[in-house]
């Protein structure tokens, strides 16, 4: 797991934000620290139901209507492991998917459980999976950033919450939550952050995606 990974306040550049909505969910290729993911601490039985999805720069966390983690999985965790483990909690098997991408986008299998879903690309990757939110998960279970951003929320809350990092096109809007460092090794290390874009300003937060390379060039 990349819990223990200390925060950063690298800011995304706008190639990577441009990057990022480019491939919309394909997977970042960054180096993690090289560590077998546990796949039995993490997760306690379903004794509790989902209430929320958290979406963090090194992974996502679900919490149960009485505030216990259900689950945390990393990017790097075995995507079959955590696949397995979010059915469990979810109590619903996903619908699966295959997407043939684009020229800025590999081919991806999704793994969806209403408006949320997990993507791995069919190709080399040092992540396995990636998250995009655009509602609700299975059951009515709410999706939000660490900070309180869920899908929906308004862009005067985006402005709130990421004042530094938004950034604002023609006809969207975008912004990142704070950097996490990962592979501290490389020099200089790489940046991962959580994006979320508004395509319509009335409508507010439409997307959630991560991880994204925040590292620049």
């Amino acid at each position: 797991m990349i819990r223990h990974i200390r925060r950063a306040t690298t800011l995304l550049v706008a190639a990577g934000i441009t990057s990022a909505l480019a491939g919309c969910a394909a997977p970042f290729a960054v180096s993690l620290p090289s560590q077998a993911p546990d796949t039995q601490s993490s997760v306690r039985p379903p004794e509790s139901d989902a209430a929320t999805i958290i979406v963090a720069a090194d992974g996502f966390t679900v919490i149960a209507d009485d505030d216990t983690t259900l689950l945390e999985a990393a990017y790097d965790d075995s995507l079959d492991a955590v696949v397995e483990r979010l059915t469990a909690v979810l109590g619903e098997a996903p619908v699966v998917g295959d997407d043939p991408g684009h020229a800025e986008r590999p081919p991806y299998t999704t793994y969806g459980w209403g408006g949320f879903r997990l993507g791995t690309a069919h190709e080399t990757s040092d992540l396995a999976f990636d998250v995009l939110a655009s509602g609700p998960a299975t059951g009515g279970v709410e999706v939000r950033t660490a900070e309180g951003i869920a899908i929906g929320s308004s862009t005067n809350a985006v402005r709130t919450t990421y004042p530094a990092t938004i950034a604002e096109f023609d006809d969207f809007l975008v912004a990142h939550g704070p950097d996490v460092v990962v592979g501290e090794a490389q020099n200089p290390p790489r940046t991962l952050t959580v994006a979320v874009y508004i395509d319509a300003p009335a409508q507010g937060v439409t997307r959630i995606f991560a991880p994204v390379d925040s590292s620049g060039p």
